[in-house]
């Protein structure tokens, strides 16, 4: 299985998501923006189950897709009435647009979908630490077809730096990966 996250990556930088699908992701660990998301998480990386009203809400889930074989821990899952899912991931830093966080919120539902399916994923959301504040971002047919696509063309790739192209701009400055793309 492909760790959804790192599909995600892939419209940060696919050569980010090479290096992470070959096993390069510990690098990462010293990274500043690796290290503020991780603080962004602590909450929700102790596994609750609570109920609120009539929502349920449950943390640190692990979801998984057999159709496209990816697989992952999604931060929060609430679940409404009328059997309603809103997936909801933890970010750091303050409330903003951001094309990978869309694509792993689609893959999420993608997941989600397929483990249940009684139940309608039709929005997610993106919570940023940075300022407490959360995103509600609209699944449309659109968003989840693509993250299908993405996922079959990644899992077909050869895994050759080649096939994951750098991007080799302003973004490289703060890359925990950026040593090994300049070698």
């Amino acid at each position: 299985m492909i760790p959804l996250s790192f599909l995600a990556e892939f419209e940060y930088c696919p050569r980010s998501c090479f290096w992470k699908l070959t096993g390069h992701a510990q690098i990462g660990d010293e990274n500043k923006f690796i290290a503020d998301g991780n603080a962004a998480h602590r909450t929700v990386d102790q596994k609750y189950f609570r109920s609120k009203n009539s929502k349920k809400i449950e943390s640190s889930v692990r979801i998984f897709s057999e159709k496209f074989g990816i697989s992952g821990v999604i931060d929060v899952l609430e679940f409404l009435p009328k059997n309603e899912i809103i997936p909801v991931e933890f970010k750091r830093g303050k409330i903003r647009e951001n094309k990978m966080h869309e694509t792993q919120l689609a893959l999420t539902a993608v997941c989600v979908r397929e483990m249940f399916p009684d139940f309608v994923v039709k929005k997610g959301a993106i919570f940023f630490a940075g300022d407490r504040r959360k995103k509600e971002i609209v699944l449309t047919d659109a968003k989840i077809s693509s993250a299908e696509n993405l996922a079959r063309e990644i899992s077909k790739k050869e895994l050759i730096p080649k096939n994951f192209p750098a991007k080799k701009d302003a973004r490289c400055d703060g890359c925990c990966f950026r040593e090994l793309c300049f070698l």
